[in-house]
């Protein structure tokens, strides 16, 4: 599935949700967006494409204070995986972000169509909605600029270093 929508996220009471079961995968898949950066810390520390609920149980592809872009899953509201790719202070403009899962449980970041940082991933128990700018039901929200937000069943390469700037 691929929206080709520009947001612009004010960090209160903006993000997008989808309850649609099309985005409960069971093996390999990606998820991706472009996000706009004026200032890491503040916009980078919430949700940028996320699937999870109460529980929760899913993923969440987001950013963290420490600079980092993080790919999670989560079973029972515990994180069996956090990959971290330690990105710095990334300058200010369009960044294409994607974290790809496969059915072995392996999990690979990327940043800019670059390989960042790999892990090994705990097993998928999906609930909840999917979620652009957001994640935990929308309380914790960014501040971005997303767009060509797309979430793939499958981890093919050509969705990985989309040349297109929005």
């Amino acid at each position: 599935e691929t929206a080709s929508v520009l947001c612009d996220y004010d960090g209160t009471n903006d993000y997008l949700s989808s309850a649609d079961a099309a985005f409960n995968f069971t093996g390999s898949f990606s998820v991706g967006a472009w996000i706009h950066l004026t200032d890491f810390a503040t916009v980078l520390t919430a949700g940028i494409v996320t699937r999870s609920g109460a529980t929760p149980n899913g993923w969440r592809l987001r950013g963290s204070t420490a600079e980092e872009i993080r790919f999670e899953t989560l079973s029972g509201g515990v994180v069996t995986t956090d990959v971290r790719a330690v990105v710095g202070h990334l300058p200010a403009g369009w960044h294409f972000i994607v974290a790809t899962y496969n059915s072995a449980g392996n999990s690979i970041i990327y940043v800019d169509g670059v390989p960042r940082k790999s892990g090994t991933s705990g097993a998928l128990a999906q609930e909840g909605s999917l979620e652009v700018g957001s994640y935990n039901g929308g309380t914790n929200k960014n501040t971005a600029r997303i767009c060509e937000v797309f979430v793939h069943n499958g981890t093919d390469s050509d969705k990985l270093t989309d040349e297109c700037v929005p």
